[in-house]
């Protein structure tokens, strides 16, 4: 029996590619039955395809699944509704009429990555919460979706791969991900101006490669990183102007061969009390801590630590520099441990070190004559400066 051309209830199985980059490719297409699986890859991309109904009897796809730069005249994917299983990656890219994926819930098992991205209007990945076995390989690339606001759905306890959070301006929160014990590859979360925090990722324990949080214009808080004790790359948090305190790294003891402590630009940290297990472990190579509230040097790194951001801690210090002008020794007695700066006039600096509580002396002599400021950084952030002149 014949149905608008199908075989009713038939299964039969495409061997092949299907790869359709015009609405005349789709339109010309006869589906073989009503419920097919296809060997190879569905492609479907072109600004030209409006309709994508043709698609409604694929149930499995053998290799990846892409829709890509269709027509935003394309507004849903039902046609999709019956997919229950992709052997690759599952790619939804440019397609800015779309505002929902939840026609793909069928979908229980996906052999490669989800990448989703470029698309304009949508707000939500529901329609992947079902997924019995989440991506095999490549991980999850959420990328440059304007109007995202909930990526709930990809909750999933192991992602083989990275996951990739980025550019997603209308995304406040990650929702509930706290079922992700394990990433295998990179963490990279950035450049999302509005998200606040990253407290839903409390389940998290390890991570294959790299930590990236990175110029998060909003966000506060990281806390939702304490149950992760290792990674297999370094760590990155930069340019983030609004976070405060590293707390949440706290249980991070470990991280790649090779790998860097890189914390830079963050205008306003002045505790760096959550990487005090990760310091203490030496499992690291390199440390970069420059451009934040307060920036200690590794050698002065404090042991004992406590929440700077608590402004009741705020204490003004006294500090006395001489000889003024100065030969060969600069003294400097404080009542705290610090750093300081020796700028010139032009800004670059000739001399940085720590200073200790007490009397420490510096040795002036390889320096130029002239005229520097001296620049004192307490553990708070606060910064005293004065002229010193070098003759």
């Amino acid at each position: 029996m014949l149905i608008s051309g199908y075989t009713a209830n038939a299964q039969c199985t495409f061997t092949g590619d299907l790869n359709f980059t015009t609405q005349a490719q789709l339109d010309a297409w006869s589906p073989p039955c009503s419920q097919i699986t296809v060997t190879g890859f569905v492609n479907v991309q072109g600004s030209t395809i409006t309709d994508i109904s043709k698609l409604q009897n694929i149930v499995q796809v053998g290799s990846y699944l892409q829709l890509k730069s269709i027509s935003p005249i394309v507004t849903s994917i039902s046609s999709l509704s019956n997919i229950t299983s992709v052997g690759g990656t599952l790619v939804i890219r440019d397609c800015d009429g779309l505002t929902s994926i939840a026609p793909l819930g069928g979908l229980t098992s996906l052999g490669g990555a989800i990448i989703i991205r470029d698309n304009l209007n949508l707000t939500s990945l529901n329609g992947l919460g079902n997924l019995i076995n989440p991506p095999l390989t490549g991980g999850i690339t959420i990328y440059n979706n304007t109007a995202l606001s909930d990526i709930s759905a990809i909750n999933y306890g192991i992602i083989n791969g990275l996951l990739e959070i980025n550019s997603n301006p209308a995304l406040t929160s990650l929702g509930t991900l706290s079922s992700i014990t394990n990433i295998t590859g990179l963490l990279k979360i950035t450049l999302n101006n509005s998200l606040a925090n990253i407290n839903d990722l409390t389940g998290l324990t390890s991570v294959g490669g790299n930590v990236e949080i990175t110029s998060n214009n909003a966000l506060t808080s990281i806390s939702g990183l304490s149950s992760l004790t290792s990674a297999g790359g370094s760590l990155y948090v930069r340019t983030n102007p609004l976070l405060s305190n590293l707390t949440g790294l706290d249980n991070l003891t470990s991280l790649g061969a090779g790998a860097a402590i890189d914390v830079k630009d963050n205008t306003i940290l002045k505790s760096l009390c959550g990487l005090n297990a990760l310091v203490a472990s030496g499992n690291f190579t390199t440390y970069v801590v420059t451009g934040n509230g307060y920036n200690p040097l590794l050698s002065n790194f404090p042991t004992a630590c406590q929440d700077l951001t608590n402004t009741t801690n705020y204490k003004s210090f006294e500090f006395l520099s001489y000889p003024n002008p100065v030969n060969n020794q600069l003294n400097i007695c404080i009542d705290r441990e610090a750093t300081y700066a020796l700028s010139n006039l032009s800004g670059q600096k000739v001399m940085v070190g720590s200073l200790t509580n007490g009397e420490n002396s510096i040795n002036a002599s390889n320096i130029t004559t002239g005229m520097y400021i001296l620049e004192i950084s307490d553990l708070f952030g606060l910064k005293y400066s004065a002229k010193i002149l070098k003759e």
